[in-house]
């Protein structure tokens, strides 16, 4: 039940144009920028993050940068591990207004503990896998989930931040029909919901769950 590590450093480089074939104007990241990778565990283990700042650096070393991971294992897009947080059955089961209540409280002490203190320029984003619970899709959860990413999306925004949205990867248990498995399923939907705020938010959209 391992998710695709190495996937998010090739979907990245595709998704916004870090490629060696364009000029520094189409680069994502520019010089003097504040970059903060934000995500769960596949964030916090330093492999993508790694590679994008490896990039970076060795393309434009005279550049002016600086990279924070402020990825935390176990937490979600509505940032549970980052401050202390309600009964989440009750931010599943909430109606829309008080929805929005609890993720606008919840988003905004976690990107204030752990990210906005770093003044960010860059920010990517990278929740879902926990998110989804590793279970069959969940309708009340995927709810919170899109209302979590428009939040942060938002926040960052707001606080001058250029955001780049991630989606989850693929779970690669040894089976031969992994898109069968009801797990898989329920990360199609969470990445298609991605899709869809980062179309609205007007931001990249990267996906690392096609192949």
């Amino acid at each position: 039940m391992k998710p695709l590590t190495h996937r998010p450093f090739f979907a990245f480089f595709v998704a916004v144009g870090l490629t060696a074939r364009v000029g520094a104007a189409d680069f994502f990241i520019h010089d003097g920028d504040r970059v903060v990778f934000l995500g769960d565990s596949i964030t916090e283990q330093m492999l993508y993050p790694t590679y994008i700042e490896a990039y970076a650096l060795t393309r434009h070393p005279q550049w002016q940068l600086s990279f924070r991971n402020t990825g935390w294992s176990g937490d979600t897009a509505w940032l549970r591990t980052r401050s202390t947080w309600p009964d989440e059955g009750q931010l599943f089961a909430a109606d829309e207004v008080t929805q929005q209540r609890l993720v606008d409280s919840a988003v905004g002490r976690g990107l204030s503990r752990d990210v906005l203190p770093l003044k960010p320029t860059v920010v990517t984003v990278d929740f879902g896998m926990n998110d989804h619970a590793y279970q069959a899709f969940r309708e009340d959860i995927f709810r919170a989930y899109v209302r979590s990413q428009a939040e942060i999306t938002r926040v960052l925004q707001t606080n001058g931040a250029r955001v780049a949205l991630l989606t989850p990867q693929p779970i690669e248990d040894k089976r031969p029909d992994p898109d069968q498995d009801v797990r898989n399923q329920a990360l199609r939907k969470f990445s298609d919901g991605l899709k869809a705020v980062a179309a609205r938010a007007g931001v990249p959209f990267v996906d690392q769950f096609d192949p």
